[in-house]
């Protein structure tokens, strides 16, 4: 769980950097990955609590 506590940390550092620093979001392709990333986990945390 640590791990996946560790992936949200960094998605959430990243995201307010470029927000504070350039005023950006983080592109399409990381906010793909990173949605993606939450729905597999969400599975297979469903898949382990089942």
């Amino acid at each position: 769980m640590k791990q996946y506590h560790a992936v949200e940390e960094q998605y959430l550092s990243l995201q307010k950097m470029l927000e504070e620093q350039l005023a950006l979001e983080p592109n399409e392709k990381i906010e793909s990955w990173f949605t993606s990333w939450k729905k597999k986990r969400a599975a297979s945390e469903a898949d382990i609590l089942g």
